[in-house]
């Protein structure tokens, strides 16, 4: 017969005749092979005609084999602010040893990742101590920031031309809602305001009104 101990304990008997033990079914550690050998002419009820042997073997199983890490792909975000964006992700492992395999990442999910390319690192270990890493880039792209009027200007009775610091977008240059046209700052009287053309360069407009400007005309946006 076969009987197989590990930390003190059975965990497999069999007959001779079953001949192989799969290990995989217990994991790694340490074990205890005691073999019991007797021949048809064993006698135990008398001990000088008992055909008997006993041997033992110790083996050892250990796991070598590190876990499989997967990073997300690369990522490209737009920052929220000028300290850049929060960004989370999500690496796998998977392991022979362990179910859950622990998953270290520099910098963690969740981190405020500066305007620029940034690596990330991430990390499984195993229970038996057995490690893998991969790495993935967090592109984090200057925030786009509402453009602010740095100056306006009277080009005829009915128009005004207006310039920002920043590119304006056709969808912009078209919502009026937040604008407002002076026909005379001084009054704090808007006056309507007829259409908005986006000129070639992207930073500037010019607004046209129904109204006959005069005076020194103003253009305000909130």
């Amino acid at each position: 017969s076969v009987v197989v101990t590990k930390d003190g304990n059975v965990i497999h008997t069999s007959s001779a005749a079953s001949g192989s033990f799969d290990f995989n079914t217990y994991g790694t550690g340490v074990f205890e092979i005691t073999v019991n050998a007797t021949d048809a002419h064993n006698d135990r009820a008398n001990d000088s005609l008992s055909n008997a042997a006993t041997c033992s073997q110790t083996v050892t199983i250990l796991d070598t084999t590190p876990p499989v890490i997967v990073c997300p792909t690369n990522l490209t975000v737009t920052a929220i602010s000028s300290n850049g964006a929060v960004v989370t992700f999500s690496p796998t492992a998977s392991d022979a040893c362990a179910t859950n395999p622990t998953i270290i990442s520099s910098p963690p999910s969740g981190s405020l990742f500066p305007v620029g390319t940034n690596i990330v690192s991430c990390c499984a270990v195993d229970a038996c101590g057995n490690s893998n890493c991969c790495t993935f880039a967090v592109r984090v792209l200057p925030p786009v920031l509402a453009p602010k009027l740095i100056s306006a200007a009277s080009l005829d009775g009915y128009t005004i031309g207006v310039c920002f610091n920043s590119p304006v977008s056709a969808s912009t240059a078209q919502n009026k809602t937040n604008w407002y046209l002076f026909d005379d700052p001084g009054d704090g009287m808007p006056v309507p305001i007829l259409s908005a053309a986006l000129r070639s360069d992207g930073m500037s407009m010019i607004l046209t009104s129904s109204n006959l400007l005069s005076g020194s005309p103003a253009f305000s946006v909130t």
